[in-house]
């Protein structure tokens, strides 16, 4: 429906959760003042680190900004600047909530409700009601991710066609800014979703994350006399990464050692496909459709 119509989606949508979780937060703080001091949980060095393989994920979207680069007008600082914004909004967001969370819900129960913690959490703060309302947040928050996916999937397998690295089906045009790209997508989405358990999904989802910006901080070591970027923040990042990775990777092994498989299984898979529909570039100036729209 184009650009537009994304972004007052997204504006709605992420109002509505920033709404939710803040009232969470904010009531969590309340209740909570006064109690004693949260047990401390042991998870080690290694345990950290390979947290913040999983915790990648959640930080991973912001690639949907640069991305949109195309989209935005005056995008040299307007993206720039949004990723801050968001990244420093967030950040406040997810520490509060995690504190109200460990606070509020056991560490046993927390284990056993894993993938609902932060319901769970609103449950003893705001009753039953607070669990729907959080509940129902969460589903929002999937519909703008789906929605902020949807617009970043296809702005990246146009300039990939266009590129020769995706077949040129993935440039026509399905309804107005849509493509058939999206669709095949959209498919392959769903078919993995329904047949992997949803921990290992993201454990192969945060390795893949952590693999391709391991990948774009080589790439930008080796172009770095094009963009004039920083060598030592680059580097910086680069050996964060890789530490990362490794650690992420260690510990998977140790706890899932069939997810390494599945993972090794999805690169493979990846670059064997990509091999297979390799094609040539299209010309300067071929169209295709665009991403920009009135919608």
């Amino acid at each position: 429906m184009g650009s537009g119509l994304v972004g007052r989606a997204e504006i709605a949508l992420v109002a509505i959760k920033l709404l939710i979780l803040t009232t969470l937060m904010i009531a969590g703080a309340v209740s909570l003042r006064g109690a004693a001091p949260m047990a401390p949980l042991h998870a080690g060095f290694g345990g950290v680190v390979a947290a913040v393989g999983l915790t990648f994920l959640a930080y991973a979207g912001y690639d949907n900004t640069a991305n949109a680069a195309s989209a935005v007008a005056n995008p040299h600082k307007t993206i720039a600047l949004a990723m801050f914004l968001a990244i420093g909004v967030v950040i406040i967001l997810y520490v509060g909530l995690s504190l109200v969370v460990l606070a509020s819900v056991p560490a046993a129960q927390l284990a056993l409700h894993s993938d609902t913690a932060v319901a769970e959490a609103a449950r003893p703060v705001l009753g039953q009601a607070g669990y729907v309302i959080v509940s129902i947040g969460a589903l929002l928050a999937t519909a703008s991710a789906i929605n902020a996916w949807v617009f970043n999937g296809m702005n990246i397998s146009l300039s990939l066609a266009k590129a020769g690295q995706l077949p040129r089906v993935f440039t026509q045009g399905v309804w107005r800014k849509g493509t058939r790209g999206v669709l095949i997508s959209i498919t392959g989405v769903l078919l993995v979703l329904n047949l992997l358990d949803l921990g290992a999904l993201a454990r192969i989802a945060s390795a893949t994350f952590l693999i391709t910006y391991l990948a774009v901080h080589i790439a930008h070591w080796r172009l770095i006399h094009e963009t004039k970027g920083n060598k030592a923040i680059v580097a910086l990042g680069l050996a964060a990464m890789a530490a990362v990775l490794a650690c992420f990777l260690w510990t998977t092994a140790a706890e899932q050692p069939w997810t390494i498989a599945l993972i090794l299984a999805f690169i493979a898979g990846s670059w064997l496909i990509e091999s297979l529909l390799l094609r040539k570039p299209l010309p300067d100036g071929a169209a295709v459709p665009s991403s920009r729209g009135e919608g």
